[in-house]
């Protein structure tokens, strides 16, 4: 009886222990299976697969995010969780100053992507504002060329059309009627000066009064009639005037171009000195469009480019033009410049006053056969407020990057124009370039934030950039709730908050300053907001290096911002405020990444 007793007791302890050593194996052997949905699992199973841990390789371990957390082996980041690398392995031998070797799990954690350089032609739609206007070079002001009296209008209210030479009005002028004797009496003396003619019968003939004066006369003749084109007798009106041989006062004053009465001048009755303006004509049949564009889309506006554009007045219609005139001064109020576009308005539907919409197609290089830029997708450079790091792949190497300074045109949509520093076919990093640049800065490389690679102190800089942050969120704040004023202040305080130069941080502080500068100065809502992309963009760089030492921080995504070209900003804990709509579409908006508070990230010491 004890010894069945023993053997269930020993039956019952054996079965729960193999069900505990199979459990035990089970999850033993799908450890080994990396959750791809986890990166660090993924990072993992890349160093199990290289076939050997950098743990005995490496002093010191770090966060590929937070290069300021150091610790003597490996585990998580305290800020974000992830596993930490060691700093071995984010360099090799035989690199240059700004060059960078990852293994596969350091790509795997990095989730490095790339994208060749290429050539492309980029465009884009620039919808702007502006009315009809009248040409001014077929405009034309009718003056009386001669003293006289009004004593009919031909034409008697603004809005006439009228017809090249016809009738405007009948001025009663002396001083005409002199200047029309003077003709008819030189054109009888240059008949008598030129004696009889012979006859049939060989006697003389008197000469015919009223017949053309003979070729080679005195002058006068020709003086008379260059008198009376003076005085605005039109060609028509001299001929009919030696065809009748009689001068009269009364004198029909007529247009000299085709057109629309724009103003009238004078009345029936007045008396007009030389010079005084009649009539203003203008030839509608060809208008002008002035358009206002923003000062940030000056670099895309050109004489010769081809617009099109609708009016209110006339929904459905199309028209076309040709821009022939950009303004070489801006408005310094409004800040915008004009342009003008030239339309052919034959049936005078184009009325000047009307308001338009135009489009006109901003585009790179020359689409019709010019040579196509190069451009990289606009997450491949890194941008400090006045440089532009890329991060370019070894043409052999996997794995190799250099850090490279670019010279950029402008944005277009998803890609930035490279004016220098990349050739065409090489490829760049457009995702985890971030990452590479904390490594290099880790290493005491040249960076993003680092271009002398000097080794800079993040953690210490990160606290002494709270004040900083504090200012900068409270202009944002300002701007989601319209105040330009506070907005501006703030921005003063932000300039006045920044730490001294020193190595590493000197270029982003400049970039600060700069755009804290242009924002104080703001003369309204719109230029602090222009001012502020300026600002964001260098305090997202400042950020992503760096981090905050006192909160957490996240940068938030408009796509409709600037024309629906899309900005950025730094928001703390809360809900969306759009800096750049305020009111007009405050939740407008998301977040496309966090940073965590970095109050734990101080200095360790071995």
């Amino acid at each position: 009886m004890t010894d069945r007793l023993r053997t269930g007791r020993r039956r019952h302890l054996v079965l729960p222990g193999a069900a505990i050593l199979a459990a035990f194996l089970m999850g033993w052997a799908l450890r080994g299976a990396p959750d791809p949905a986890d990166p660090n699992a993924v990072g993992r199973a890349a160093r199990a697969a290289a076939g050997h841990d950098h743990a005995t390789e490496a002093r010191e371990w770090t966060c590929s995010m937070h290069p300021q957390v150091r610790q003597a082996g490996p585990g998580r980041c305290p800020l974000c969780g992830m596993d930490l690398v060691p700093v071995a392995a984010a360099g090799g031998g035989e690199l240059g100053p700004r060059e960078l070797r990852l293994s596969e799990a350091a790509r795997a954690l990095a989730e490095v992507a790339l994208a060749p350089v290429e050539r492309r032609h980029l465009a884009r739609p620039l919808r702007l504002p502006g009315r009809v206007e009248v040409d001014e070079t077929r405009r034309r002001t009718i003056t009386a060329w001669a003293p006289g009296r009004v004593e009919r209008l031909h034409v008697d209210f603004v809005g006439a059309r009228v017809e090249r030479g016809a009738p405007l009005l009948e001025l009663n002028s002396p001083l005409l009627a002199a200047a029309q004797e003077e003709l008819l009496q030189a054109r009888r003396l240059a008949s008598s000066d030129a004696g009889a003619v012979s006859g049939a019968d060989g006697g003389a003939v008197p000469a015919r009064a009223g017949a053309a004066p003979p070729a080679g006369g005195d002058g006068l003749v020709a003086a008379a009639r260059e008198r009376l084109r003076q005085l605005g007798l039109l060609s028509e009106q001299i001929t009919a005037l030696e065809a009748s041989g009689r001068a009269t006062a009364l004198v029909t004053v007529r247009a000299p171009v085709a057109g629309v009465v724009l103003a009238k001048h004078t009345v029936e009755g007045a008396a007009v000195k030389t010079g005084a303006p009649l009539f203003t004509l203008a030839d509608l049949s060809r208008v002008w469009v002035m358009l206002d564009a923003y000062e940030t889309d000056l670099s895309w506006l050109d004489e010769g480019q081809a617009a099109r554009f609708t009016a209110a007045a006339l929904p459905g219609e199309t028209f076309a033009g040709r821009v022939t005139f950009v303004d070489p001064v801006l408005d310094a109020g409004a800040r915008t410049l004009r342009l003008r576009v030239e339309a052919d308005n034959p049936d005078g539907r184009l009325r000047p006053g009307m308001f338009v919409r135009a489009e006109l197609l901003a585009a790179t290089g020359d689409p019709a056969g010019g040579a196509a830029p190069l451009v990289v997708p606009a997450t491949a450079p890194l941008l400090t407020g006045r440089r532009a790091v890329v991060y370019v792949a070894h043409p052999e190497e996997v794995g190799r990057y250099e850090g490279r300074e670019v010279t950029l045109g402008p944005r277009l949509g998803d890609h930035y124009v490279v004016r220098s520093g990349l050739a065409e076919g090489e490829r760049v990093v457009v995702r985890g370039n971030f990452k590479i640049d904390s490594a290099m800065q880790i290493l005491a490389r040249p960076s993003m934030m680092n271009p002398d690679g000097d080794g800079a102190a993040p953690s210490e800089l990160a606290r002494g950039l709270e004040p900083v942050y504090a200012a900068y969120l409270a202009i944002q704040a300002a701007l989601a709730d319209d105040d330009r004023d506070l907005a501006r202040a703030a921005a003063g305080r932000l300039a006045g908050v920044l730490p001294p130069p020193s190595p590493g941080w000197s270029d982003a502080r400049a970039a600060l300053a700069s755009a804290a500068g242009a924002l104080a100065g703001a003369a309204d809502i719109a230029g602090a907001r222009a001012a502020f992309e300026e600002l964001s963009a260098a305090a997202i760089a400042v950020a992503r290096v760096h981090g905050r030492a006192g909160g957490a921080l996240a940068i938030y995504h408009c796509p409709m911002a600037f024309d629906n070209r899309g900005a950025d900003w730094l928001q703390a804990a809360g809900p969306t405020a759009n800096p750049y709509f305020g009111a007009a579409m405050l939740r407008c908006g998301s977040v496309t990444e966090r940073f965590a508070a970095q109050a734990a990230a101080e200095p360790r010491d071995g």
